[in-house]
C-alpha cells in the first residue's frame, strides 16, 4: 500500500511551555554555576562562558588568537601532550569566539570528571601561551583570511561592521595584515588577564553529575581571580546614519549585497513581535524575500535576515548575493516587499504558516536537557530566564496581522536602512 503523501499530517497546536529553571549554585569567587540535571546524560557537558570577544578587543584580532589558542596553552602541558590527555580519557573541549561572548563546550564522562575538571580549569586561571603555537596559528590565520578577503561576502560584511560601529570598537576597523604580526604571547597574556575575571565568567552543566562533581567544579573555577566586568557598548543607534555604499570589484560574477541597520534591543518589549515580523519577512524558506528574491524571480540561491544582539544593542542585517546585472532589481524587490508589509495585511494562511514553523523551532531549541542550557546561555547574558520562551510563544500565539503591519511601519522601512554592494 502507497503511503499518501500528497495529505499533510494533522498539526496540533503547542500549548503552554513550561520549562523547570536550573539549580544556581554561587563559586566562591562569585562566578554563577547553572546545572541541569539529567540522570540519562552519562557524558557530561560543561559551557564555561565569558564576556569577552571581538567587541571588547583593546587590540584587533587579539580575542580570537587568545581563546583559539587557549586549548594549546595548559600551564604544564604542551599542546600535543594535552590533546593526548583529552584523547585519553573520551573528552572534547571546542570553543566559539563570538563578538560578545567566547564559549568553550566541553564534553566528558561521568565517570572521568575528577580527572577531567582540575586540568581543563588550569586553561583559564594560569595559561601559558608559548610563541611556537603562536607563530603556527598566525600563519594559518593569515592564510585563511588571505582566502576569505577575495570574497565578496566577506567584504560587504566587514564595511557593515565598520558603518556601523566605526572607531568606536576595535571590530569596527578593516582588518590589515599588520594586525595579525603586532600580537605577541605578552598582548594574549594581558588580554586573558583582563578579560577571564570572575566578573565575566559563567559556567553551566548538563548530566549525571554528581554533588561531588558540582564541588569539584566550583572549586577548580573558584581559582579564577577578580577582574573588571566588560564594560558596557555604547548604543549603535546613536549617530547612526543610513548611507549607500558600492565598492567596485572587477572579475567577480555576483555581487554581495547586504541591508542593515540598528534595530531593538533583546529587552525591548517589541523584540517577540520584531522577531515574529522579521521571520516572515525574511528570516525563513518560505519568507517574503525568499519567494521574491529566488522563488519568482531567480535573482539569488537564497536569502536571509536576523538580528544580532549585543549587550546595550542589536544589529539588523538581510544579505544575498546576486548576478551582477540584477543587483538594482533585487534591491528594489526588497523595497517593494517592505512597502507590501506596510501596506497589506498578512492572510491568515501566510501568519499561520509562520506561527507553525517558529513554534516548531521554539520547541527544537530546549528539546533535550542540552539545548535547554545552551538556550538559558543566551538568556542570562541578559539578565533573562526561561520565562523567555514562554513570552515569545506566547507573542507568537496571539500576534496580529495589523501588529505585523504596525511593527513593519515602524522598524522595516526603506530610509532607515544602509544598502551595501560589493562587486561589479
Amino acid at each position: 500500500m502507497l503511503l499518501d503523501r500528497t495529505t499533510p499530517p494533522p498539526y496540533h497546536p503547542t500549548g503552554e511551555i513550561s520549562l523547570e529553571p536550573p539549580r544556581r549554585l554561587t563559586l566562591d569567587n562569585g562566578i554563577p554555576l547553572y546545572w541541569f540535571p539529567n540522570p540519562q546524560l552519562d557524558l557530561v557537558h560543561l559551557s564555561i562562558v565569558i564576556n569577552a570577544g571581538s567587541l571588547y578587543e583593546s587590540q584587533k584580532k587579539v580575542a580570537g588568537f587568545c581563546y583559539d589558542l587557549l586549548r594549546e596553552s595548559h600551564p604544564t602541558k604542551n599542546a600535543e601532550t594535552f590533546e593526548d590527555f583529552l584523547d585519553f580519557y573520551g573528552t572534547s573541549l571546542n570553543v566559539t569566539v563570538g563578538l560578545s561572548q567566547i564559549t568553550f563546550n566541553l564534553q566528558f564522562p561521568v565517570n572521568q570528571g575528577s580527572r577531567v575538571i582540575p586540568q581543563v580549569a588550569e586553561l583559564f586561571t594560569a595559561p601559558k601561551f608559548r610563541k611556537r603555537e603562536l607563530e603556527r596559528y598566525r600563519a594559518k590565520t593569515i592564510k585563511d583570511w588571505e582566502y576569505h578577503r577575495k570574497k565578496v561576502d566577506f567584504r560587504s560584511s566587514q564595511l557593515m561592521f565598520h558603518h556601523l560601529f566605526g572607531t568606536q570598537f576595535p571590530y569596527g576597523k578593516i582588518l590589515e595584515l599588520n594586525d595579525f604580526k603586532a600580537i605577541t604571547t605578552q598582548n594574549l597574556q594581558q588580554y586573558h588577564a583582563k578579560s577571564c575575571c570572575a566578573e565575566n565568567v559563567r559556567l553551566f552543566m548538563a548530566g549525571h553529575a554528581d554533588e561531588h562533581l558540582l564541588e569539584l567544579t566550583a572549586r577548580c573555577f573558584a581559582e579564577i581571580a577578580h577582574g573588571e566586568s566588560a564594560p558596557l557598548l555604547p548604543d549603535i543607534r546613536d549617530g547612526y546614519t543610513p548611507q549607500r555604499i558600492h565598492e567596485s570589484w572587477n572579475d567577480v560574477l555576483q555581487t554581495s549585497i547586504v541591508l542593515c541597520q540598528p534595530t531593538l534591543h533583546y529587552q525591548d518589549k517589541k523584540a517577540h513581535a520584531f522577531n515574529f515580523v522579521n521571520t516572515l519577512f525574511c528570516n525563513y524558506f518560505g519568507s517574503r524575500l525568499m519567494q521574491n528574491l529566488r522563488e519568482r524571480n531567480g535573482y539569488t540561491y537564497g536569502i536571509s535576515g536576523y538580528p544580532f544582539f549585543y549587550r546595550n544593542g542589536a544589529v539588523h542585517s538581510i544579505d544575498c548575493e546576486v548576478n551582477n546585472d540584477k543587483v538594482e532589481a533585487a534591491l528594489q524587490a526588497c523595497f517593494d516587499e517592505m512597502s507590501r508589509l506596510q501596506t497589506e495585511l498578512v492572510d491568515d494562511e501566510e501568519l499561520n504558516t509562520v506561527r507553525n514553523y517558529m513554534s516548531g523551532r521554539l520547541l527544537r531549541s530546549v528539546d533535550g536537557t542540552v539545548q535547554y542550557m545552551q538556550s538559558y546561555i543566551l538568556w542570562s547574558y541578559f539578565h533573562t530566564d526561561e520565562q523567555r520562551i514562554s513570552q515569545l510563544h506566547d507573542t507568537i500565539r496571539s500576534i496580529t496581522a495589523e501588529e505585523v503591519r504596525e511593527m513593519a511601519r515602524q522598524h522595516i522601512r526603506q530610509e532607515d536602512f544602509t544598502v551595501i554592494t560589493v562587486g561589479k
